[in-house]
């Protein structure tokens, strides 16, 4: 009877540990496909000369100081100033999405850079064990006027935003509203 336990014993521990090892990877393929919206409510187009960065990095510790570092693919340590470069570089592929491969370690800051407009878009993000791939869109707005903002959990930065359009003039106001002398 001892020894019917001591083996019950043995195969639950054994049992027990197997449940412990299950096996996990963490590679994963991240897509971004990158649109331009040229003018509010236009129609979203493929933005093309897109550049991309991608950290292993928390933005706790690193931020993106400029138009010129992001494009650069820079982060800067917000403790000493210190720059880094990033850990993978993604240009578009032949239908015009950013693919960062064989992302392996979280947290992860990832730049994404429209030379075209002269605007950069910045997120922190997690890689999920057993995830192989994340698809993502982001959106381009050269026509706002707001120099940053947040858009579908991207932080966009546009250092030289268009100028707001001035308000409508009242009707008989303004030079042309029709009076003579």
């Amino acid at each position: 009877m001892k020894k019917i336990a001591s083996l019950l014993s043995v195969l639950l521990a054994a049992a027990a540990m197997t449940v412990g090892c299950e096996k996990t990877y963490t590679n994963c393929n991240y897509y971004i496909t990158p649109y331009r919206e040229a003018f509010e409510d236009s129609t979203l187009q493929i933005a093309d000369s897109v550049i991309g960065y991608a950290y292993y990095a928390d933005t706790a510790r690193w931020s993106v100081t400029s138009y010129d570092n992001a494009v650069a693919g820079i982060l800067t340590s917000k403790y000493d100033g210190a720059p880094r470069q990033p850990d993978v570089v993604a240009e578009q592929d032949s239908i015009g999405r950013i693919v960062f491969p064989n992302l392996k370690k979280s947290p992860l800051i990832m730049i994404i850079c429209d030379r075209q407009d002269s605007i950069y878009a910045w997120r922190q993000s997690e890689i999920m064990e057993n995830l192989p791939q994340v698809i993502v869109k982001m959106t381009f707005q050269p026509w706002r006027t707001d120099t940053t903002y947040l858009y579908a959990k991207w932080n966009m930065v546009n250092e030289t935003p268009p100028l707001p359009a001035p308000p409508d003039e009242e009707e008989g106001e303004g030079e042309d509203s029709g009076d003579t002398e």
